[in-house]
């Protein structure tokens, strides 16, 4: 908290008030106590602007004063319970991207005003998603806006993947949930959502736990997560989603515009989930058995990736096994040759998936990534000169996950190239 808002409290008798002021915002059968919050905290920043302008005016280089992010918020706070979203966003506006901003967060001043920039990013993001989500062009228009503040969430999750942080953690769930959202969308989304959905949800998974307990776990944006999470269980995430809705729907903590959004955010996803295999890409997954530990690791993470991943553990049934394999090659748009030490001494029924996989590519029907490991890319094109064309991208223990963040990245831009061409000889 900024001096000059400390000097303000201290003036105006707050010092112990301005919390409980913060907490009865959310009383929303209480509009004169809102116009009041709203009005202290417009009054703060007002004297905020004049002894930042002041400072500025003195060109005292030293002098760094900081518009007090905390009550920034709290006065966007005020205004989003009375259904001002757009009014709200404007204020974050001022502080937001601002040189001053900034250099807040690369010096890690904001520690000093006892607010979360992941809690001020999520807010603006909201703000903005909430004033359009009725009309889907303005949606399609702000999107760039808020993915300016998911940029900004993600920029150092990897540096605390392992650490839980409650603002954090609820600012990835708000991400992950306007991620699956946005694919519901019948507009082009930009790369950036489909290339960070598995690291968010990566992110959520591990502090799952602790971040889905308590109190904390009835934030609306958590609650719809929670659903989501339980999506590979249609039953399980109709009967969560159904739960969700109703106590969104029931909590007055927030304002009616708000909860609407959420509750259709949730429903469009839920309608979506039942169609989604038709717009996923389908790849069949080529390794060596003695492979298995690191290759259903890549397939847990491009499954999360939102890749229908074809393998052996789908076609090993009653039919045979070489049928149910060309089968399934049949089926996919792309395939990947997870090639090892291991794989490359191998024959007999790889060779087969193999020359299966080069027969549809040869056609056009087929797309194939070469996924190497612990191999050097002119061991793999020596031993199987038919690949050699190929694209080769290379996977290692110490940056697997980044490794294959990049290769789902590949996957989808094969995937649309690969069902141009299958349009085009449709049309032929």
């Amino acid at each position: 908290m900024s001096e000059v808002t400390k000097s303000m409290i201290e003036d105006m008798d707050l010092k112990e008030k301005i919390g409980p002021i913060s907490l009865k915002m959310a009383a929303l059968d209480d509009r004169p106590g809102l116009m009041i919050a709203e009005r202290i905290y417009s009054y703060i920043m007002a004297q905020d602007e004049i002894a930042f302008q002041e400072a500025a005016a003195a060109r005292d280089v030293n002098a760094i004063v900081f518009k007090d992010p905390l009550v920034f918020s709290r006065y966007a706070s005020s205004l989003f319970l009375q259904d001002r979203f757009g009014q709200a966003k404007s204020v974050l506006d001022q502080i937001l991207y601002t040189p001053e901003w900034e250099y807040m967060i690369s010096s890690n001043e904001i520690a000093k005003f006892d607010v979360s920039q992941y809690e001020i990013y999520m807010r603006h993001s909201q703000y903005t998603l909430f004033r359009s989500y009725q009309e889907e062009d303005k949606m399609v228009e702000n999107i760039r806006y808020i993915t300016r503040d998911f940029e900004k969430i993600l920029a150092d999750i990897h540096i605390h993947m392992d650490v839980f942080n409650e603002k954090h953690f609820r600012a990835v769930a708000w991400c992950y949930l306007v991620t699956r959202y946005f694919y519901c969308l019948e507009s082009i989304i930009p790369s950036f959502y489909r290339l960070s959905e598995p690291i968010f949800l990566d992110y959520l998974k591990r502090h799952f736990d602790i971040g889905f307990s308590g109190a904390f776990k009835t934030k609306p944006e958590l609650l719809c997560v929670s659903c989501l999470l339980q999506k590979d269980n249609p039953a399980d995430f109709s009967q969560c989603a159904n739960e969700a809705i109703a106590f969104i729907k029931a909590d007055e903590r927030y304002p009616r515009s708000a909860r609407l959004a959420f509750i259709d955010v949730l429903t469009r996803i839920e309608e979506a989930y039942e169609k989604d295999a038709s717009i996923r890409p389908k790849v069949f997954f080529s390794y060596s058995h003695l492979d298995k530990k690191i290759a259903d690791r890549i397939i847990s993470f491009l499954v999360d990736a939102d890749v229908d991943i074809i393998s052996d553990k789908q076609f090993i049934t009653g039919e045979s096994l070489l049928s149910g394999m060309e089968q399934a090659i049949m089926k996919a748009e792309v395939a990947i040759i997870f090639v090892s030490s291991q794989y490359l001494e191998s024959e007999g029924w790889l060779q087969k998936e193999r020359e299966t996989i080069f027969a549809r590519n040869v056609k056009g029907e087929i797309s194939i990534v070469v996924l190497t490991y612990d191999v050097t890319v002119d061991q793999v094109r020596l031993k199987f000169p038919m690949l050699a064309n190929t694209l080769m991208l290379s996977i290692d223990d110490s940056r697997i996950e980044h490794q294959i963040f990049r290769l789902s990245e590949n996957i989808y831009g094969l995937w649309e190239k690969q069902k141009a061409a299958s349009a085009n000889r449709k049309s032929r």
